[in-house]
């Protein structure tokens, strides 16, 4: 077997070719296996391998070998706390805190000893087996404690602010010492020291300024300037300076506390007391005026005086000292009460001094309202604060008004023209108010504040009467009336009444003075009407006749000394009125008036009565409306009512025509026809003589072109049922039908002539007799179409059938072209 020669000898480092150089790394050739490394590092550590190669090929590294380098450790330190900051730490929560030596890099990491620093001064080196190795003073009494520990962890206990400064730690391994980490600090936060309080100025002075000033010593950690001030158990808020300074109040008398604080906590705080002077001043003065009233028994001024320290008080009358008000028969005496501070007003302490009126020493047991008017002075003494204070009062006896007078009591004047002013004047003390108003309207005050009655502009009627003048004080009021006599020209007024049957007018007047004087005129006449005249006081009396046949206005002039009213006047319009009011089937009213017809007039009286009708005759007087305004509203009204009933007969006219229209020869209603029968008879009465011939029976009849009246076979339509009018029968000619009864033409139009007369008349019984007089007239036609000579072929449209039925038919145009079914007007002509 042949032997093959290297070629290549390849060293690895945790895989990677190692590059063989003169100065690190040797060997590794073809001629030199081995690999040497010169001047090793940290850096050359790590797994080795070689790998050879020869012509045949390269063989695999099995073989492997790890290098360990060993180097000197690098050390970082941190702090271990319970928060999660460990650092600041308060001196006030005890804390305890543990250093903490790590290995950075190094070979072996495990320290076998660790020297601790503090500021750069040595701490401790740990551990401690021999006791006497450490240079630090803090370690001389090390012993075995120290000895089996962990060297990497150091324990503070109690961290305060001795403890405050910039740790640091370097370890050693196998290898040996590495060096010193980087310092790492910690922050230990305690409080400011003690603090000392003063204030000054040293006499404190109420109304003044003091100021307090707050000082420390140590300022703690974090340094401080920040204070709380407290004024006894009360935080003062928003104030954190040093100094603090307020206006001397009754609040500035109490403990005042400072103290200075940080982050780290409270100092220890100091406290002082501000003794508070306040000087003599009044909380209550004497009132400039004090009057009291002549009959009163309880009588009394008071004043109270603040000073601090205390001090008296003294009365003086008119300047002079009142002297010992204690004696017996003393006319005053003094009531002196002490009061303590009052928090609420902010007063010191003070003396409430009363004065008091004896009056059971006074003459007669009352003041003198001349005698006893004096001024009163309420004065202090002085005190280490201020001078003494005084306050006086002027001191009045006083009564209610009296010896009320008012320059005049009664005031003439015309309407339109100003009264003349009229004074008020009274005596008391104080002096009296005034103010005047008229009698019933007192809320509504016509003066206030002055003594004079000022009427001003053209003065009406309606405010002339009685005035009252009030003069009125505290202690009562008096009054005092003048009157207002408004001089006026009569205002008439026309009314009208029934006396003993006759018409008597009444002219009524205001006036003022009320000696009136009437004249009665006619209007648009030039002569005085002088009889039938009689006059009471302001009314005058005018009788009139029983009947007036014209229309007449009366005028009524009333005149006294301010001149003569305006006339007055009343329109008459008289007339003698019967009516007769009849009971039938329907009842109607039937009024026939002579002359005009007076609305609104009631009957006078009953002359008979009737069975079956009654006449009412009286006297209808004229009637006027007073208010112009109530004659439109009637006028409107009757005029609607009028309208409403033109409207309802327009409604009815139109329905009767389309109901004709409707029932004109309808099938049914033929049959209906000839199954029913009503008898009329000859005379037209039920009760004629049974041996008079019966007409042919019929069932229904027209009572005009296309209108079917339906009867009931129980009745029967007779001559006598018909209504009458003077005895005999009385027909109308419709303007649409021949006119078939010549004999009753002309009595016909005579009646048509007189109804539109009394339609003119507006005669509520002429337009009733007119609805008779047109029904009587269809009934007697009907009535002729039912007897033997009657030729049915005189009016067209008229059909006998041999049922005997009578049947109308309607015509055509063409049929009926010569006849109009327009209905005549009410007093038309022929």
């Amino acid at each position: 077997m042949r032997a093959w020669r290297l070629r290549m000898v390849v060293g690895y480092r945790e895989g990677i070719e190692v590059v063989s150089s003169s100065d690190h790394y040797e060997g590794g050739t073809t001629d030199f296996y081995n690999l040497s490394i010169r001047n090793s590092t940290r850096y050359d550590q790590g797994v080795y391998t070689v790998v050879l190669e020869n012509e045949v090929g390269a063989s695999e590294p099995n073989d492997a070998i790890y290098v360990s380098i060993y180097f000197k450790p690098t050390v970082s330190l941190t702090m271990e706390t319970s928060t999660l900051t460990p650092t600041p730490v308060r001196e006030l929560d005890r804390m305890n805190i543990t250093l903490v030596c790590r290995v950075e890099q190094g070979n072996p990491d495990l320290l076998i000893g660790v020297r601790w620093y503090l500021g750069g001064e040595l701490l401790k080196e740990l551990p401690d087996c021999e006791g006497g190795n450490a240079t630090s003073p803090t370690s001389a009494a090390s012993d075995l404690t120290f000895c089996d520990i962990d060297p990497s962890r150091l324990l503070l206990e109690n961290v305060g602010r001795g403890f405050h400064g910039n740790y640091s730690c370097e370890g050693r391994n196998e290898a040996g010492w590495g060096p010193l980490s980087q310092d790492q600090e910690l922050v230990v936060y305690y409080p400011p020291g003690p603090s000392t309080l003063v204030y000054e100025p040293r006499e404190v002075v109420k109304k003044g300024t003091v100021t307090l000033r707050c000082t420390v010593e140590e300022p703690g950690y974090p340094e401080t300037s920040t204070f709380k001030w407290m004024r006894g158990t009360h935080h003062i808020p928003n104030v954190t300076s040093a100094s603090l300074t307020n206006p001397v109040t009754l609040e500035t008398e109490s403990n005042f506390t400072c103290l200075a604080y940080n982050e780290g906590g409270e100092g220890e705080p100091a406290t002082i007391y501000i003794d508070v002077l306040a000087p003599p001043a009044f909380i209550g003065r004497l009132p400039l005026y004090h009057g009291a009233l002549v009959t009163a028994q309880n009588v009394s001024v008071s004043c109270r005086v603040e000073c601090s320290p205390l001090c008296a008080v003294h009365w003086l009358k008119n300047g002079q000292h009142l002297g010992d008000t204690s004696r017996a028969g003393s006319q005053y005496r003094v009531n002196n009460t002490i009061l303590p501070p009052d928090t609420r007003s902010g007063d010191f302490e003070s003396t409430l001094s009363t004065l008091v009126w004896n009056m059971a020493a006074w003459p007669g047991g009352r003041l003198d309202r001349i005698h006893d008017n004096d001024n009163y002075t309420c004065q202090s003494d002085d005190n280490i604060a201020g001078p003494g204070v005084r306050s006086s009062t002027i001191f009045r006896v006083e009564y209610p008004p009296e010896n009320i007078t008012v320059s005049n009591k009664r005031v003439n004047v015309t309407e339109t023209d100003v009264p003349e002013w009229v004074i008020c004047n009274a005596k008391a003390y104080p002096e009296a108010m005034y103010q005047w108003y008229k009698d019933g309207e007192r809320n509504t005050t016509v003066l206030k504040g002055g003594n004079t009655l000022i009427l001003s502009g053209p003065l009406k009627k309606e405010r002339g009467g009685n005035y009252t003048c009030e003069a009125f004080n505290r202690h009562g009021n008096i009054t005092q009336k003048t009157f207002i006599n408004v001089l006026y020209k009569p205002q008439c007024g026309i009314t009208q009444s029934d006396q003993d049957g006759k018409l008597v007018l009444v002219c009524t007047a205001d006036a003022n003075p009320t000696d009136v004087d009437f004249t009665w005129r006619i209007k648009n006449e030039n002569d005085t009407i002088e009889e039938n005249i009689e006059k009471r006081g302001l009314q005058s009396f005018l009788t009139l006749d029983t009947y007036v046949e014209t229309f007449r206005t009366y005028l009524c002039f009333a005149n006294n000394s301010v001149g003569m009213s305006i006339p007055c006047e009343r329109d008459v319009t008289a007339g003698v009125a019967s009516c007769k009011i009849k009971y039938s089937n329907r009842l109607a009213l039937i009024c026939l008036s002579r002359g005009l017809t007076v609305f609104g007039q009631s009957v006078g009286h009953v002359d008979k009565y009737e069975s079956d009708s009654m006449s009412v005759s009286g006297h209808l007087g004229w009637w006027r409306m007073e208010n112009e305004n109530m004659i439109i509203v009637v006028a409107v009204v009757i005029g609607g009512i009028i309208m409403v009933l033109i409207i309802c007969v327009i409604i009815i006219i139109v329905c009767r025509r389309k109901r004709a229209d409707d029932k004109y020869n309808n099938p049914v209603e033929m049959e209906e026809r000839e199954n029913t029968a009503v008898v009329f008879s000859p005379e037209g009465d039920p009760g004629h003589p049974p041996d008079q011939p019966p007409v042919r029976p019929v069932h229904k009849w027209p009572l005009r072109p296309g209108v079917l009246v339906h009867v009931n076979g129980a009745h029967s339509l007779s001559l006598g049922r018909l209504p009458q009018t003077s005895g005999s029968l009385v027909t109308s000619t419709p303007k649409h039908r021949p006119n078939n009864n010549h004999h009753t033409t002309g009595r016909t139009r005579d009646r048509v002539g007189k109804k539109a007369k009394r339609r003119r008349a507006v005669s509520v019984g002429a337009l009733a007799t007119t609805d008779e007089i047109n029904q009587h007239s269809r009934a007697n036609r009907i009535r002729q179409m039912f007897t033997s000579d009657y030729r049915c072929d005189t009016l067209p449209g008229v059909i006998h059938s041999k049922s005997e039925v009578v049947t109308f038919k309607k015509l055509d145009g063409s049929s009926n072209r010569g006849v109009s079914r327009k209905r005549k007007k009410p007093g038309a002509g022929q």
